[in-house]
């Protein structure tokens, strides 16, 4: 199996028996000393064996001497191939037929010490899969703490912004009755609220507002409501109809509306000057109308 599992190195390594021939005692013994059971198999082989070309030449070997045996078997049977006196047909044939039985069981080992490198490699494989699994959810799990770092690190940032702007009131602290005097003071001009111009007795200056008076934005308010310009453009009918269209009542405005656009529009309009009659300075007029006076008298 070179080509599809790797062979993990080891110190064990498998034998071959050699072909020399002996006695049958002995070769008796020899096969009950070197009996191995399935269990015996070792679970590694040398790194420079491989175990396909083992399997190969077991293979072949049994090919070769089952092909010998049953040569042996037939010739010895119909007599046509004479054989030599010094070789005992018995004795051959009972020699391959151990050879092959050797040979059997050694196959025999190979395959089971195959099948266990194969469970072997299927639990590997198990256990890299289960690692792939294992960092992608390790990644998962460290592109979300690079989220949360972020976050929290926003979150320092927002804080410590707030702490300098806390620990910078509490050093430069203004004075009550200063908040309320510069309140009191742009109420009259602006809607803007109290922001931190105000350093120390330092007020702003009210010519400069940013926003509109109170009372200028409410009067605007209500005379737009007044006369309806914020109510929208109304109904509106099919213009292809020529008509007249459904008359709509506005409803008169309050007394309060009343009042304020009275205040406005008397506050808007400025009051005609008053023209006096020019005093006549020339006197020596007033004499002479002093003498008509008294010659009339």
């Amino acid at each position: 199996m070179n080509s599809l599992y790797p062979i993990i190195p080891g110190s064990s390594r498998i034998t071959r028996q050699s072909s020399t021939s002996t006695s049958g005692p002995s070769r008796r013994a020899r096969r009950t000393k070197q009996h191995v059971h399935a269990s015996d198999v070792p679970l590694t082989l040398p790194e420079d064996v491989s175990m396909r070309n083992l399997l190969l030449a077991n293979i072949n070997e049994q090919h070769v001497l089952a092909t010998r045996l049953f040569e042996t078997l037939s010739n010895s049977l119909s007599g046509s191939r004479r054989i030599p006196r010094s070789i005992n047909p018995i004795e051959e044939v009972s020699e391959m037929y151990a050879r092959l039985e050797s040979l059997t069981e050694e196959q025999a080992r190979l395959v089971e010490l195959a099948r266990r490198h194969q469970q072997r490699w299927e639990r590997l494989q198990r256990k890299r899969r289960r690692r792939q699994a294992l960092d992608e959810k390790a990644r998962r799990v460290l592109v979300t703490l690079e989220q949360g770092r972020r976050e929290l690190a926003e979150i320092i940032e927002n804080g410590s912004e707030v702490c300098r702007g806390i620990e910078m009131a509490e050093k430069a602290a203004i004075p009550v009755d200063t908040l309320v005097r510069h309140a009191t003071r742009l109420a009259p001009y602006t809607t803007r609220p109290v922001a931190a111009e105000v350093v120390g007795e330092a007020l702003v200056s009210t010519s400069q507002s940013y926003y509109p008076a109170e009372p200028a934005m409410m009067s605007s308010k209500l005379m737009r409501l007044a006369k309806g310009e914020v109510m929208g453009p109304g109904e509106v009918g099919d213009g292809t109809i020529v008509g007249e269209g459904p008359e709509q009542e506005n409803d008169p405005p309050l007394p309060a509306q009343q009042e304020v656009n009275a205040d406005t529009t008397q506050a808007a309009v400025a009051p005609a000057p008053k023209v006096f009659k020019p005093i006549n300075l020339d006197l020596s007029e007033s004499e002479d109308e002093d003498d008509d006076m008294e010659q009339i008298a």
